[in-house]
């Protein structure tokens, strides 16, 4: 009876996908050990051949069967229409491209705008060095609705690794789930194609608890990753790209609106690239209450940036305190207010940051005179080229260690009565995979040559 258990066992555990543990930390989802091949559904892969009912009917496949399984994509290009991932236990093995096709009418059953549609499913996966390519130059001249590359909503237990996603139309990945590991991936656009501009590609939009993002690049047209959510860590990555374009609007959290809860979110160990700022906190001009509290950006290294190396804002999407920096000189002293707010800014850390070279703004930390942002940490930053007048602050309030050139942070608490309460109970608290802890690995062998470019750079200009 008990030899019987035992295989009974051995063999249930054989029919899932073993994670490989260099690439997945923390998640890995089960998915079920059949293979369903997208040409023994009839695709063709050859890229021009519009493949989308087979490869449709092989995720149906999928989802009906009684394991799951990897949907595989091999030995071409396959063009395809907005596809559907239903059911738990399935996964996308693309060892070649997916690709999709431009379309100028949303075909019937997108609505949702989106290339790869996943929702309502448990344990789901993207992998296999292939790359799954939005074709999004033919939509970012003109204004159609623009497909987001993946959008995961309703979902649990995903990782999406050792993959690269394209030329997205719109945001890359928009993940409304819990328990997420992305790894290993690159994320990135064809800036000459539309003259160093790719609209409003987000690389990784976060909107689950907790999300773990790491040894990853991402080379966007808009933020490198929008945090949403939570109980973020993201760590070991590389956000921009050499050449012109925009590069990304940095490690983002927001825009965060009326009522938004963030706490615990820590971005480090990233090297930024020519990307419009670095660290980037928004918080839409219209909110009026809500909080973003216990935040670390630490171990950073910036080169080049386009705008700020570093920015709070609290008057986002408001068109003054949008300006860009230079017009944002001639008109500050007139916008050193930003009006009412409920919305607290409180304990966000900024520690050892370093810019070779500052193009424009070292900082802007523009708060609210109604609620300031209080307990702000900058420590160990050294940004070259700039002086203390160059920093913009409003209402801002914290302290100081080693920073070069001095921020306007006024140090201890604003004067006056103020209140604010929040309450939250989690803690994100890293996974040990083979004795390591998810921060203990190396840099994974894809940002290698990234991460000894910045070195030497770093090199050279220090």
């Amino acid at each position: 009876m008990l030899v019987l258990l035992l295989t009974v066992l051995l063999d249930a555990a054989s029919a899932w996908y073993r994670h490989d543990p260099r690439l997945v930390r923390v998640v890995a989802p089960l998915i079920g050990d059949t293979t369903f091949d997208v040409r023994d559904y009839g695709a063709v892969g050859d890229g021009t051949t519009d493949d989308t009912t087979a490869i449709q009917a092989a995720l149906d496949a999928c989802a009906s069967s009684d394991s799951g399984g990897f949907v595989e994509f091999s030995g071409g290009t396959f063009l395809s229409l907005p596809l559907y991932v239903k059911g738990d236990n399935c996964g996308l093995w693309v060892s070649s491209t997916l690709l999709q096709m431009h379309w100028t009418e949303e075909p019937l059953g997108s609505a949702s705008t989106s290339f790869l549609n996943v929702k309502d499913v448990s344990h789901f996966a993207i992998t296999g060095g292939g790359t799954i390519d939005g074709n999004g130059p033919l939509w970012w001249p003109n204004d159609d609705p623009r497909p987001r590359l993946v959008h995961i909503k309703d979902s649990a237990n995903v990782a999406l690794y050792d993959v690269a996603f394209y030329d997205s139309a719109d945001h890359t990945l928009e993940v409304y789930a819990d328990n997420v590991e992305i790894s290993h991936v690159n994320i990135s656009v064809d800036w000459t194609a539309f003259d160093g501009k790719a609209p409003n590609t987000d690389g990784v939009d976060v909107h689950g608890t907790p999300f773990y993002i790491h040894d990853s690049t991402i080379d966007v047209g808009d933020d490198n990753v929008a945090v949403h959510a939570s109980d973020i860590l993201v760590e070991d990555c590389v956000f921009g790209g050499e050449g012109d374009g925009v590069h990304g609007h940095g490690a983002s959290i927001g825009s965060l609106g009326d009522g938004s809860a963030i706490s615990n979110v820590t971005f480090r160990n990233i090297v930024f690239e020519n990307t419009h700022v670095g660290p980037n906190i928004k918080v839409s001009a219209g909110a009026t209450s809500g909080y973003c509290k216990d935040v670390l950006y630490e171990n950073i290294i910036l080169f080049d940036l386009q705008y700020w190396n570093m920015r709070l804002n609290m008057g986002y999407d408001d068109d003054a305190a949008e300006a860009s920096p230079t017009n944002y000189r001639q008109s500050r002293q007139s916008r050193r207010r930003l009006g009412s707010s409920n919305f607290l800014l409180s304990n966000i850390t900024y520690r050892n940051i370093s810019a070779p070279k500052t193009t424009q703004v070292p900082g802007e930390l523009l708060c609210s005179d109604d609620i300031p942002c209080i307990n702000l940490h900058l420590q160990d930053i050294t940004f070259a080229g700039v002086d203390e007048d160059d920093w913009v602050c409003a209402d801002a309030y914290g302290d100081m260690d080693d920073v070069v050139p001095a921020a306007c942070v006024k140090s201890g608490y604003p004067p006056g009565d103020f209140s604010f309460s929040y309450s939250y109970s989690y803690s994100f608290e890293e996974q040990e995979e083979g004795g390591e802890t998810a921060s203990s690995l190396g840099a994974s062998p894809l940002l290698v040559s990234d991460l000894q470019r910045a070195e030497t750079r770093r090199t050279q200009t220090s």
